[in-house]
């Protein structure tokens, strides 16, 4: 990864330092920001939110993102509710203003199995899916977008988002090697 600004060059060790989980918010963040999203930061400390909000205006779809820093790994299980209570409060508005697909990111270290039935519920509840990806493959596709800045498609990203679950290495590089 040698495309990747000093700015989020720590997102790897911040991700893995829960006292350093809101730079970690921050750095998602504005990862999504150079990736070419409208990011709006929420962060901590301003209720049931997620961290950020990123809009792809062109293609009209949202990514609500929750930023998740774990020295292991992070599992959904318990937190299913209060994300199925801000995705529901943040899809309306954002359905009402004309973003037609809304997706749930959330980005951490590494990932436990995952609760198959938290990410049923969200789906149930808010029509929304659910995907996890670890902060090294985020790192990966900003490299990949600095070092191919014209190749790399927002439209095309988007359909990492379309299936509930791990956005794995290997769906990263099928994706990478579709912008080529």
């Amino acid at each position: 990864l040698k495309f990747i600004p000093p700015i989020v060059q720590d997102l790897i060790d911040f991700s893995v330092n829960e006292e350093k989980s809101r730079e970690f918010e921050k750095s998602v963040n504005l990862i999504f920001q150079m990736l070419g999203f409208e990011v709006v930061d929420y962060g901590q400390g301003t209720g049931r939110n997620p961290d950020g909000v990123a809009k792809e205006n062109q293609h009209r779809y949202a990514i609500l993102i929750d930023a998740k820093a774990r020295k292991d790994s992070y599992k959904i299980g318990t937190e299913d509710r209060k994300f199925i209570e801000y995705i529901k409060a943040f899809s309306e508005p954002l359905r009402k203003s004309g973003f037609a697909n809304i997706y749930f990111l959330i980005v951490s270290s590494n990932f436990d199995s995952h609760s198959v039935t938290a990410i049923k519920n969200i789906r149930v509840e808010t029509q929304v899916t659910t995907t996890f990806l670890t902060s090294r493959l985020l790192l990966k596709i900003l490299s990949n977008k600095i070092h191919k800045p014209r190749l790399f498609d927002l439209k095309k990203f988007q359909e990492l988002l379309i299936e509930d679950g791990e956005i794995t290495e290997k769906k990263i590089n099928k994706f990478i090697v579709g912008l080529k």
